[in-house]
């Protein structure tokens, strides 16, 4: 996705109705008197008002459009640093769909600490599923420059130019340095400051340094272009991809790219309560013997992968898993953003509820069918499939259960939405443990695909 360096921007001067926008989570532009929603249908691009963007301007012009902010649970999703480089997401509202240029304050009003604040803005929406600005100067992106702390507080760095949908639009904000560190756009890497370089990590204190945020930041929306979307992408099919078996692996290696919690800790835990690889009667599989609270592992989309989040979106979760004791318990978690936050869907079983189910960490389960009728035996393997779309105004979870040795149902015996604010759109997967549920929990042949 990133294999173009385009142009750089120059300054002009800022002659469009600008819409303000303070971002911690969700927002909602209040439209201006006598705007109405437009209903609009893909087709070819048409040409955004021509010449450069002004890379900095000192705020929002005054006939900003004001805004209502609606709380939200997202916004835990706060910064995100080169400790745990992971994306910083909310959603953005606007009564009229057309193209906008985009100027964020974040850069300049970030505290000093903050040495790098490089960054890559994503706006997805049905027409626009991968996020990208109709210019680009890293890849098919717009990489944000760093201000480097010496610029006013008010001042705004131009972001790029995104198609917005007329009501809700995801907008997501990811470090560069997770692009750099893959070997991608290097050249844009700040190298003024030594610990501004992507591979600097203090020993003392990596807190506040190579970062970005969305988090009490203002984002300044101007008009620009026809009010006609872009082309849907042909063919654009999520990133989200992973299959493993543990087939050669040796009973208790921990597995890289996996990040272990407990209960609603958004933090890692020590090696006592990793899942490890283990020994099934000869069949090396993934799991835990933690009887505690809720014993979580989640596949960590942090590091290099980081661009790849906005988009860990519309696929299906499948493999099969086990318990070996009559009061145990066993489930997968999916959109999850764990680590980080805890916020997540699941199917489990446990003791409240024995047959297979889905239930919501962090938002809610508004309607359908959430069991699926499975009630499953100890110490047998039961195969699951589940589907997570995001349609729009609601999220949709589909599931089916069966066990080893039976067919695979033809119909999904489970399905249920969430249409809430707080509804979760994108994540990444899991496998989840029981709350003091005894014996061992076990997974195998695990395996996320991309929907269409």
């Amino acid at each position: 996705m990133l294999l173009r360096i385009a142009r750089t921007v120059c300054a002009t001067s800022l002659r469009y109705l600008a819409l303000v926008v303070t971002v911690a989570a969700v927002l909602t532009a209040t439209p201006p008197a006598g705007a109405q929603p437009i209903s609009v249908s893909p087709e070819d691009i048409p040409p955004v008002a021509s010449g450069p963007r002004p890379p900095i301007v000192p705020g929002c012009p005054p006939n900003a459009v004001p805004v209502t902010l609606t709380p939200s649970v997202l916004s835990s999703h706060s910064r995100h640093y080169i400790d745990r480089p992971k994306i910083t997401w909310g959603q953005i509202s606007v009564s009229r769909a057309g193209w906008y240029d985009i100027y964020d304050e974040s850069p300049s009003d970030s505290g000093f600490l903050q040495r790098n604040e490089q960054s890559l803005l994503y706006v997805t929406n049905r027409v626009n599923p991968e996020g990208k600005p109709a210019t680009a100067n890293c890849g098919e992106y717009w990489a944000i420059p760093d201000m480097d702390n010496v610029r006013p507080a008010t001042d705004f760095v131009y972001a790029g130019t995104f198609w917005l949908e007329a009501g809700s639009n995801d907008i997501a904000m990811a470090p560069l340095c997770a692009v750099v560190r893959a070997g991608f756009c290097t050249g844009l890497e700040n190298i003024e400051d030594p610990l501004s370089h992507c591979a600097t990590v203090s020993t003392t204190d990596n807190s506040w340094q190579n970062s970005a945020h969305l988090h009490h930041s203002t984002i300044c929306l101007v008009p620009n272009g026809s009010a006609r979307p872009p082309r849907r992408p042909a063919g654009f099919r999520s990133p989200a991809s992973f299959s493993q078996s543990f087939t050669g692996m040796s009973d208790g290696d921990i597995l890289p790219g996996w990040a272990s919690t407990v209960g609603l800790d958004t933090f890692p835990r020590s090696a006592a309560a990793r899942f490890r690889v283990r020994d099934d009667n000869g069949n090396m599989v993934f799991g835990t013997a933690n009887s505690g609270t809720a014993p979580i592992a989640t596949f960590d989309l942090a590091g290099d992968r980081v661009w790849e989040a906005p988009f860990w979106r519309n696929y299906e979760f499948s493999g099969r898993m086990k318990f070996t004791d009559s009061g145990g318990a066993a489930g997968v978690t999916f959109l999850s953003s764990l680590p980080d936050s805890s916020f997540y869907y699941g199917l489990k079983t446990d003791s409240s509820e024995r047959a297979f189910h889905f239930w919501a960490q962090g938002t809610s389960i508004s309607g359908g069918r959430i069991s699926t009728g499975v009630r499953p035996a100890p110490n047998t393997w039961y195969h699951f499939k589940i589907q997570a779309i995001d349609e729009g105004p609601r999220t949709q979870l589909r599931a089916r259960v069966w066990r080893e040795g039976s067919s695979e149902p033809n119909g999904w015996q489970a399905e249920a939405f969430d249409d809430t604010l707080s509804r979760v759109r994108t994540g990444s997967f899991g496998v989840w443990g029981g709350v003091n549920a005894p014996g061992e929990k076990l997974y195998d042949d695990l395996q996320v695909s991309p929907l269409p």
